[in-house]
């Protein structure tokens, strides 16, 4: 379920996009993702995702731009591990 716009984790997550948001986006066209049919959206998106989830776990942790480069990292080699393996897929 995701948070509500009043849940502190909310802020915190939103905090973090507004100091790293630009970062995020530069980094995600860095990669290159179109080359390989992947929506740097979508991967934003789950990099969200990721980060709220580091927040509760800890939700008086200190994510460093340099945590949140790991998180992209990460999230784009899933990502482009998912798409090898639908690639690899034999068609019927």
């Amino acid at each position: 379920m995701p948070p509500s716009p009043r849940d502190p984790l909310h802020a915190r997550l939103e905090e973090l996009f507004i100091a790293y948001g630009a970062r995020v986006k530069r980094l995600l066209l860095n990669y290159g993702l179109d080359k390989h049919g992947i929506d740097p959206a979508d991967i934003e998106q789950e990099v969200r995702i990721r980060l709220w989830h580091a927040l509760e776990r800890d939700r008086s942790g200190a994510f460093h731009a340099s945590y949140v480069q790991r998180v992209v990292a990460s999230t784009v080699i899933d990502a482009l591990r998912r798409a090898q393996v639908r690639a690899a897929e034999p068609l019927p």
